[in-house]
């Protein structure tokens, strides 16, 4: 009997760990804002705040990200056409908790030198702003699986 027991309960309890993971909907993650947080002679640092929702009804937490920052090229825009100079790219393994149906906000920072930045780096000092575009994935652990959320924006940083 006792060993009956402790089968059917691993059973049900497979189960319902099972049904978690089949009705989770994915958090979203969106960009709240970037700022230039330090200067230094040779590089810049650049803050970034990500704002993460979660819809469930139970914890999820980040097990890091991966993410791409891109500086628009000075006098670039020809027909539309934007060329982007990638200058930092890397991965986080940061983690952060999210309550069910909560927002939380989740901050990087993203090193970058001067060098890399090329003639966006003139722009920056003449006008104190430069056009980014920040990419990645949020990685989540979630019930049975994990789960990756892509976020994306185009936008100006400045100091």
């Amino acid at each position: 009997m006792n060993r009956r027991f402790r089968v059917f309960g691993g059973l049900a309890a497979q189960i319902a760990i099972s049904a978690c993971a089949l009705f989770m909907q994915s958090p979203s993650v969106s960009i709240a804002r970037v700022t230039v947080s330090s200067i230094g002679l040779e590089g810049a640092t650049a803050r970034v705040a990500l704002e993460v929702s979660n819809p469930n009804g139970f914890t999820l937490t980040s097990e890091g990200l991966d993410y791409r920052l891109a500086f628009e090229e000075a006098n670039a825009v020809q027909d539309d056409v934007v060329d982007w100079r990638v200058i930092a790219e890397g991965a986080s393994d940061a983690s952060a908790s999210v309550p069910g149906k909560e927002t939380r906000q989740v901050t990087l920072s993203v090193p970058f030198r001067y060098e890399d930045v090329g003639h966006a780096f003139q722009q920056f000092l003449r006008s104190g702003e430069l056009r980014y575009r920040l990419t990645g994935r949020v990685r989540f652990d979630a019930p049975l699986r994990n789960v990756l959320v892509p976020f994306e924006q185009t936008g100006t940083m400045g100091l």
